[in-house]
């Protein structure tokens, strides 16, 4: 053990918070760090924790060395240098999901996957409660894990993403699943079988793993004790019978689609997960199969806003990669005859993104984060330009024309990224300003007080420099 014999949080952030909370009501010594020089939350941490040191600005290596262990926020990556020097040392590095494991002792549902973990946990979480089992919900989707220890919970039903699993090494669920895998958070992970490797470790110690047929990705790497599918496959055992619009379970029926609130491929499938997962834990199924009849969906996931016109406005801004954009524009096509026009941006995260955006006369648009090279096949009834050049020619000139205009300024998501990172969310746009006020001044003073014969002499070598 460390001399000083402290637990160090890194990162204050939602479940850094939670962690603080949870060690000192345990009695335990605590510090604090956030790489951030003021972090949104620093005066109300010091303010509800007044005994812990906490430290701002970067890693304090003395407090890095002396600790007795780290628990790192899954905003903060364990392959950062300063936290990846720690582990080659041998000292324990976990996360909040973990200190939780420790401690819970119910039985627990672990979900994770590219898309659909907040809907399957909310809706199962919704099962729960109408078989009173007064579920403890969370982890990534609301409530910090921890902080549901201090209910009188029957069942535990967290979210879980790839950064929490990173560190989580004792889950052992009662039943973990893997929804579906799709490209996402590639600016972490060096690899795409390093992202899914991440999340295959929900599987590590669980009872039941419910997985998903028709992506082989989220089937079990290691052997688990009992396994259940679903999908569209034939040969899944929970089943969307596409042909009859139903719902199977081993050949027998369990609803008929129209009977569901919900539309769409992706939500039958995620509605398939929910009952899987339910009859795993032996939960009573009339009253799981009423309450996904009854499901309505989350706020932001697909959800419908307007209707004018003929025009129908959904809200899908909770979808965070193409994964989840493409499951939300098939839904919506499956259930419309007219076109779909999509109106995104962002940050990439590393995405193969290969979609451009079709945009009616005179739209501005703004990308935040422009399309890859590719194609990419989607439904009749979708209009999606594509172009193996990337955006679309009617999108750059209507955004080149939008900025010369000073209507628009394409800045790569810049103040999300700067409060993240720098904790200031105008440094970047306060640093374009100045570059952009200096070469004013410098092509202003080229063009009044340079002659134009010395330009003229000079200009092979001024376009390197320009270059």
């Amino acid at each position: 053990m460390a001399k000083d014999g402290f637990d160090l949080v890194i990162g204050l952030g939602v479940s850094g918070r939670s962690v603080i909370r949870y060690l000192t009501d345990q009695g335990m010594p605590v510090r604090a760090l956030d790489t951030r020089a003021e972090p949104a939350v620093l005066e109300a941490l010091r303010v509800e924790f007044p005994n812990v040191k906490i430290h701002t600005g970067g890693f304090k290596s003395g407090w890095m060395n002396n600790a007795r262990r780290l628990i790192v926020s899954p905003g903060v990556a364990v392959a950062t240098p300063a936290i990846a020097e720690q582990v080659v040392a041998g000292k324990e590095v976990i996360g909040d999901v973990e200190l939780f494991a420790r401690a819970a002792s119910e039985p627990l549902v672990a979900i994770t996957g590219s898309n659909a973990k907040s809907t399957v946990t909310t809706l199962l979480g919704q099962v729960a409660e109408a078989c009173g089992m007064n579920p403890g919900i969370g982890g990534n989707l609301g409530v910090p894990a921890l902080e549901l220890l201090d209910d009188q919970a029957r069942l535990y039903a967290l979210e879980l993403s790839s950064f929490q699993l990173e560190t989580t090494y004792s889950l052992s669920a009662e039943v973990a699943t893997i929804l579906n895998v799709s490209q996402d958070h590639l600016d972490r992970y060096a690899s795409f079988a390093d992202y899914v490797a991440a999340k295959q470790r929900i599987y590590d110690g669980c009872q039941v793993a419910v997985w998903n047929r028709d992506d082989l990705a989220t089937r079990p790497h290691a052997g688990v004790p009992r396994q259940i599918s679903f999908g569209a496959h034939p040969e899944a055992d929970y089943r969307l019978d596409t042909e009859n619009a139903q719902l199977l379970c081993r050949g027998e029926r369990l609803l008929t689609l129209s009977e569901l609130a919900l539309t769409g491929h992706h939500n039958a499938m995620n509605i398939l997960s929910v009952l899987a997962i339910s009859d795993a834990l032996s939960l009573n199924r009339d009253k799981a199969l009423a309450t996904v009849k009854a499901f309505t969906g989350l706020p932001h996931r697909c959800q419908l806003v307007a209707e004018a016109g003929g025009v129908r406005w959904f809200n899908d801004s909770k979808a965070t990669n193409v994964g989840a954009t493409l499951a939300a524009l098939t839904g919506i096509g499956e259930s419309i005859d007219g076109k779909v026009i999509l109106i995104a941006g962002g940050q990439g995260k590393g995405q193969d993104v290969r979609l451009s955006i079709c945009i009616p006369a005179l739209l501005p648009v703004v990308m935040t984060s422009p399309p890859g090279p590719g194609r990419c096949a989607m439904t009749e009834r979708m209009i999606l330009k594509l172009d193996n050049r990337g955006l679309d020619k009617t999108l750059m000139w209507t955004a080149i024309l939008l900025a010369l205009a000073g209507l628009v300024m394409v800045s790569s998501a810049s103040l999300q990224i700067a409060e993240t990172r720098l904790g200031d969310p105008f440094y970047y746009a306060l640093r374009h300003g100045i570059y952009l006020s200096l070469g004013l001044a410098a092509g202003a003073f080229v063009y009044f007080a340079v002659p134009l014969a010395l330009l003229e002499r000079l200009r092979f070598l001024m376009l390197p420099v320009a270059l």
